[in-house]
């Protein structure tokens, strides 16, 4: 039975979802390798403006499932480090979408669970979502880009408070560091980053150059920035008149 589901009626809006309620929409391999999927069909097709990532009103994702983590550590079982290395490839392969990305956070966020959340570009948190780290409190290094994401979202505290402190954040205190928008009620999250999504996907492709541009400037001058701005603003204005 599948446990990710891609929905592509929303107006352009592609909402990947997650299905494994039994355990809290914990990843294996087998899932993992299904959300990748449809990742990749979501990005493959052009009239897709946004992709939302959602859980369901009860749970996010609980992380990497725990019986794959034990199997990842004893260290005898080639199929678990195929099966991790598919959980890593998730949060690239987000990172990476052309469209942008909007995760409906409700419930657990943990772990892996949680770099989910954060590799998206932007989080919609119910009000009975609950972000954690829980590597350290799972006895093991975070991996997966936790550490850079966490930083380059909320700065150096916030990531030492949640990567080493194990600082649980609620709804509210997730919304006060800056990580997520909120909160809403758990039924009216998954719908309410639809709508977000929707403002985007009405214009795809200028949403996907401009979600390219966002990373683009990283790292530039401001008079870098400033120029590549005013250049592909040139080109969509260029663009925009020939379309009219």
């Amino acid at each position: 039975m599948a446990e990710v589901r891609i929905e592509r009626e929303h107006d352009g809006v592609a909402l990947v979802r997650l299905m494994a309620p039994d355990r809290k929409n914990a990843l294996v391999g087998d899932m993992a390798r299904e959300l990748l999927a449809a990742l990749a069909e979501a990005d493959a097709d052009d009239s897709v403006g946004a992709v939302v990532i959602s859980g369901g009103e009860d749970a996010f994702c609980a992380g990497a499932h725990r019986g794959l983590l034990a199997a990842v550590g004893a260290g005898d079982d080639p199929q678990a480090q195929v099966d991790i290395q598919a959980v890593y490839a998730i949060f690239d392969a987000v990172r990476r979408l052309r469209a942008p990305s909007i995760a409906a956070v409700c419930g657990p966020a943990v772990g892996a669970g949680l770099n989910l959340a954060l590799a998206c570009g932007v989080r919609l948190a119910g009000d009975n979502a609950f972000l954690r780290s829980m590597f350290v409190g799972n006895d093991i290094h975070p991996a997966g880009g936790h550490l850079r994401m966490l930083r380059d979202i909320g700065g150096r505290s916030l990531a030492v408070r949640m990567a080493v402190l194990d600082e649980p954040l609620g709804a509210a205190a997730a919304v006060a560091a800056g990580l997520a928008i909120g909160p809403y009620p758990p039924a009216d999250v998954e719908a309410a980053a639809i709508r977000l999504a929707r403002h985007a996907a009405a214009k795809p492709s200028l949403a996907r150059w401009i979600n390219g541009s966002v990373d683009d400037v990283i790292g530039l001058t401001d008079d870098a920035a400033a120029q590549f701005e005013a250049e592909a603003q040139g080109r969509s204005l260029r663009q925009r008149e020939r379309a009219s």
